[in-house]
């Protein structure tokens, strides 16, 4: 019985490792020419009969609706201009031999501009923030892409790693969720 259960609880831990395998190969992340920085940004041209309002009220109902509390995300709201502009984060988690562990969080800026017919959003300046205890911030998330700039030493990029690669995917998400927000098709509805 002993055997047995030393045997599942390895089993488990092997497969959690292999299962964060992925997360420990260096992402290919979105560096901006200009700035030398992680940077996801884009043009998005839509039908041209979707105007500025409509965009505008669009994406800041989708702010409301990813963020627990788009009034403290978001930091600029412009509507004459067709811009919001905020600050959020990311919560990051790692793998400590089996048990999920916090890893601190990652936050980022958000702009989103609109204009008749399209739009433009930048998640930029991306930050690691430790829990004030046992995980230190770890700072800028560029420089953890460079292994020769390291707190840590070199040991430290395959943590770097998971933590990079959680951003990313939930960055990709955000931003999918962004575009189909957007993209809608308006709906003529009768009155309520």
């Amino acid at each position: 019985m002993k055997n047995l259960i030393g045997f599942v609880i390895a089993f488990l831990m092997f497969n959690s490792l292999l299962a964060q395998k992925n997360n420990y190969e260096k992402p290919n992340l979105p560096i901006d020419m200009e700035t030398n920085t992680i940077t996801y940004t884009e043009v998005v041209v839509l039908d041209t009969t979707l105007k500025k309002d409509e965009l505008y009220s669009r994406a800041r109902e989708w702010f409301a609706k990813t963020y627990k509390s788009a009034n403290s995300v978001i930091q600029m709201d412009d509507k004459e201009e067709g811009k919001i502009v905020g600050r959020a984060s990311i919560p990051i988690t790692y793998n400590n031999i089996g048990i999920i562990a916090p890893g601190g969080s990652i936050s980022y800026n958000i702009s989103v501009y609109v204009k008749d017919g399209k739009y433009k959003y930048e998640f930029a300046n991306f930050q690691h923030q430790g829990d004030g205890n046992k995980i230190p911030s770890y700072g800028s998330c560029t420089k953890m892409l460079n292994t020769t700039d390291k707190y840590f030493g070199i040991g430290m990029q395959k943590t770097y790693n998971v933590y990079l690669n959680q951003m990313h995917t939930d960055i990709i998400e955000t931003i999918s969720s962004l575009k189909s927000t957007l993209a809608l098709k308006s709906i003529s509805t009768k009155e309520w």
